[in-house]
């Protein structure tokens, strides 16, 4: 090895043995600190997974004591999937209208009705559905299944007293007490059999109505049951007192417990105008010849229900060109009722089918011969046409001696709530133990 040779060898060594101190320095400088921790702390790595579980576990637990609620309205364009399609996938939804169709059609949502959903650990445990304003649809969920149930929906129910007199109109006099026109439809309904709404109404008539208010979180959410009515008609005093009989029959009765229900309604539709009726010389509008008009004309507008007058049988349903859409149905006794000029019929309406009085069996229309939209009603007698505004109208039984000595007990304090215009008696008698001397 010559000299040259010798101090590049040394030199080279040097140089790598220096490297090698530097990366060594390196290292140590890193790797000091991490051994000195570790030497503080040995169960570091296991501390900070305890720490992150724990951390985990806290969440899950304050959240599982509070249960989010999200309250909405269904919209127009809404369904199940699209409504819980963020908390379920869709072949868990699908099962989910499958399993609820005998308990409610899910596939059947209806625009304008809340629903609730109820959300843990932002996974939905429960959604509820307002089917109507009386009943709901529960669903319970896990992790196995889903557990459907209807169920009523609470209120708090407050009786009422309401009252006023008519100038113009039943709706009017209804509203100006603030209160809704479904208050002033029911009304009309439990007089249907005495009082033609249409053409009975008079200036200075009044009434007088016991109903249940219903409330939730303490905003009123409608009527309940009309529990008493009084009607004051052209000097005539009409009652109503609601009873169930011992063999479960719900009524409305007077005050001696003859039901109002009688074999015939008045109209088979409600506030109209009486546009032609029963005659056998008649200029006919369309034709332009002068014809018997053997029914009554209600004026009304395009799709004003059509109700049954009485109990019986559809023998006919069919279009003919003047008589437009129409219905027949068979009484007993031998009448027949027939509705002329409907637009449509009612759902689920069929030749053979049972009908009860009040049941809607159509809609007003202007199909045939028809100038505007109106019902021709009309109405036969073992098969001779009668004019139908002198139908004689027999009231159903009356309640019998011990029926009646029950249902004269339970109508007293609504009889002395409508005399005194003081609701707490109802409350009085229901709680014996508060009552007080009443005159």
């Amino acid at each position: 090895m010559n000299k040259y040779s010798y101090y590049t060898n040394f030199s080279n060594h040097k140089k790598n043995k220096k490297t090698k101190l530097i990366i060594i320095f390196v290292i140590i400088l890193i790797a000091v600190p991490f051994f000195h921790q570790n030497k503080q702390n040995p169960n570091h790595h296991k501390k900070e997974n305890n720490i992150s579980t724990t951390s985990s576990q806290i969440s899950n637990n304050s959240h599982s004591k509070k249960t989010i609620t999200i309250k909405k309205v269904i919209k127009k364009d809404d369904n199940l999937i699209s409504i819980l399609k963020d908390y379920l996938n869709t072949s868990d939804i699908i099962y989910l209208t499958n399993k609820a169709k005998k308990i409610y059609p899910l596939n059947k949502l209806v625009a304008g009705q809340p629903y609730i959903l109820y959300l843990k650990d932002n996974k939905l445990v429960s959604f509820e559905y307002e089917i109507d304003d009386l009943e709901k649809i529960k669903i319970d969920i896990s992790k196995d299944d889903f557990y459907i149930q209807k169920l009523p929906i609470k209120y708090v129910v407050k009786p009422a007293i309401v009252e006023n007199t008519i100038e113009s109109s039943l709706f009017e006099a209804v509203e100006k007490v603030n209160e809704g026109d479904v208050l002033a439809l029911r009304l009309s309904e439990i007089f249907a059999w005495d009082i033609d709404f249409i053409r009975d109404i008079r200036e200075g008539d009044s009434f007088k109505i016991i109903v249940e208010k219903r409330y939730r979180d303490g905003n009123f959410k409608g009527y309940g049951k009309i529990l008493a009515a009084r009607f004051v008609n052209q000097g005539r005093v009409y009652n109503a007192y609601l009873y169930t009989t011992t063999s479960g029959r719900t009524d409305y009765f007077n005050e001696n417990g003859v039901p109002l229900r009688k074999t015939f309604l008045k109209a088979p539709l409600k506030f109209t105008r009486i546009s032609s009726r029963f005659t056998y010389h008649r200029f006919h509008p369309i034709l332009k010849v002068v014809r018997p008009h053997l029914g009554v004309d209600y004026a009304a507008p395009i799709g004003t229900p059509i109700k049954t007058v009485a109990d019986g049988v559809v023998i006919k349903k069919a279009y003919d060109r003047a008589a437009g859409r129409y219905i027949k149905i068979r009484h007993p006794n031998g009448y027949e009722t027939v509705y002329n000029h409907m637009s449509r019929f009612a759902k689920d309406i069929y030749v053979g089918k049972k009908v009860r009085q009040g049941e809607i069996i159509g809609y007003v229309g202007a199909t045939g011969y028809a100038t505007g939209p109106h019902l021709d009603f009309r109405v036969k007698y073992h098969g001779r046409y009668i004019n139908p505004l002198k139908i004689k109208s027999e009231p159903l039984k009356p309640l019998s001696k011990e029926e009646l000595a029950l249902f004269k007990k339970k109508i007293t304090p609504y009889i002395l709530a409508l005399k005194n215009h003081d609701i707490s008696v109802i409350a009085q008698y229901q709680n014996p133990n508060q009552k007080k001397h009443l005159n």
